[in-house]
C-alpha cells in the first residue's frame, strides 16, 4: 500500500524532467497519474512507460497557456476519475537569451504558463 493509494493526480509538464520523475513517484505511491503535457511525443510515452512500470497512468494533451486546453484537461481528469485531489503545476516555458533579445510573444508565454496557467 502506498501513501497515494486511491488519489488522483494532475501533473502538468509532466512528459520529462522534474514532472516525469514526480508522475512516477506519485504512481509508485498509488495514485493514479494524469500526465498533462503539450508534448505530443513525450506526454504519451511517459504515460505508457509508467503503465509498462504498473503504475496507473494516462495523458491528456495540455497547453496550460491556453485557457481553453488546461479547461479541458481539468474537465477530463474530473469526469474521468471523478475527482483530482492533487495538483502538481510543473509547467514552464520560456526563451532563452538575452531580455532585449525577447519579443512580446514570448513574454507572454512565459508568463501565461508559469504563472496565469497557476492561477487558472
Amino acid at each position: 500500500m502506498g501513501k497515494l493509494d486511491g488519489k488522483v493526480a494532475f501533473v502538468t509538464g509532466a512528459a520529462h524532467g522534474i514532472g516525469r520523475a514526480t508522475a512516477r513517484r506519485f504512481g509508485q505511491e498509488g495514485a493514479t497519474v494524469v500526465i498533462a503535457d503539450i508534448d505530443r511525443e513525450l506526454g504519451p510515452e511517459t504515460a505508457a512507460t509508467l503503465v509498462y512500470e504498473g503504475l496507473a497512468a494516462e495523458y491528456v494533451e495540455t497547453d496550460v497557456a491556453i485557457d481553453e486546453s488546461l479547461k479541458h484537461s481539468i474537465d477530463f481528469t474530473a469526469e474521468r476519475h471523478g475527482r483530482i485531489d492533487i495538483l502538481i503545476n510543473n509547467a514552464t516555458w520560456s526563451s532563452f537569451g538575452k531580455v532585449t533579445e525577447l519579443t512580446k510573444e514570448d513574454w507572454d508565454r512565459s508568463i501565461a504558463t508559469g504563472l496565469t496557467s497557476v492561477f487558472l
